[in-house]
């Protein structure tokens, strides 16, 4: 299946752009996502560029990123997911999301933490880290994802889609899925996933779009659940995927201690 990734470019040109410039903080406590937000606006405004995010911890919610940037997160910062449900309002409910954008991507060695423990077990609104709706040309690279209020990462309609080296630790609520995809032209490699729920979880909300043309490939995959699963959501069509060359093993954490608070 390599050769329906070859056309995908995701050179993105442009300035870097500092998100203390802009007035982030990255304190642990301020809300950072405007002072964010208005870089990321900027560089889409340019044309494309790099927000470059620095050594930190900073709060985010509903950070929208747009078309032709690129966030690159230092190995010591951290993006911290809000913990009130009422800074997710205006938006997709996710740390960081995108909708009908194209050439975007996450970048670094740096992390994404959902602080999911904050919200209530099977709430209806809990958050993503990552939620990426009708984009294209997607790339998220190098960065680790851990503790969302949900899903850790979920590709909704997207097409041309690369993921590649990312570390997910998911066991901070219920459904914390790994990788969900909903998406064509996919291709996941080199990710480790050690998540309470579904690690790898093709999905079919839409049934006019088919997920189709996805490749896993030498993943390390943990789950408390199903390490592979299709659904439960498949109200369309899954077409020509292909996982292989991928260890399983035990999670790092029981499951145990969410059945005892929900019983």
């Amino acid at each position: 299946m390599n050769e329906i990734m070859a056309f995908i470019a995701f050179a993105v040109c442009g300035a870097m752009y500092d998100v203390r410039e802009y007035g982030a903080v990255g304190d642990g406590m301020t809300i950072d996502t405007p002072a964010i937000q208005r870089a990321v606006d900027e560089a889409s405004k340019a044309g494309g560029g790099t927000v470059a995010i620095g050594s930190g911890r900073y709060v985010v919610a509903n950070l929208t990123l747009k078309d032709n940037v690129t966030l690159r997160l230092a190995k010591d910062a951290v993006l911290l997911g809000a913990t009130n449900e009422v800074d997710y309002v205006d938006g997709i409910m996710s740390v960081v999301s995108a909708f009908k954008a194209r050439n975007i991507a996450i970048e670094g060695e740096g992390t994404i933490d959902g602080r999911g423990w904050a919200a209530p077990l099977k709430h209806p609104r809990r958050w993503r880290d990552v939620h990426f709706r009708n984009c294209g040309n997607v790339r998220v690279e190098d960065v680790t994802l851990k503790d969302p209020a949900f899903w850790t990462f979920f590709l909704q309609e997207c097409e041309d889609c690369i993921v590649r080296g990312v570390r997910i630790f998911a066991h901070a609520n219920f459904n914390n899925d790994g990788i969900d995809i909903e998406a064509k032209r996919v291709l996941v490699e080199n990710c480790v996933i050690d998540s309470d729920d579904d690690a790898i979880c093709p999905k079919s909300y839409n049934p006019d779009f088919v997920c189709e043309d996805v490749e896993v490939r030498n993943c390390v995959l943990a789950s408390n659940c199903n390490f592979i699963k299709f659904g439960t959501t498949s109200h369309g069509t899954f077409r020509n995927c292909y996982i292989h060359h991928c260890k399983l093993r035990p999670c790092a954490v029981s499951r145990l201690r969410f059945w005892d608070e929900c019983s």
